[in-house]
């Protein structure tokens, strides 16, 4: 899939915030995965007024801006969602 122009720095932000992730892999293991969800979501409704599936979607459509620190705020919370990330530092 080719990214959109400009959403590299998008995808390289994603890449900082893992590499912060995998100093809390341990306590993330803890948690449930309803807690996880209702973690992302949270912080997804609180930054950016839209539900943490919604959140998802339009990461995964590149439709997010770059540029808008509370999308940083957000990206930081998406190995809760989606731990894969942690083990393979890829989307």
């Amino acid at each position: 899939m080719r990214n959109q122009p400009g959403t590299e720095n998008v995808r390289g932000n994603v890449m900082d915030s893992l590499a912060m992730a995998l100093q809390v892999a341990p306590a993330i293991s803890e948690i449930t995965d309803g807690e996880r969800r209702a973690g992302f979501d949270y912080t997804s409704r609180h930054y950016l007024d839209i539900s943490g599936e919604e959140f998802l979607r339009k990461f995964d459509a590149h439709e997010l801006p770059e540029d808008d620190p509370r999308v940083k705020k957000v990206l930081r919370r998406l190995p809760l969602v989606r731990p894969e990330m942690l083990a393979t530092n890829c989307r």
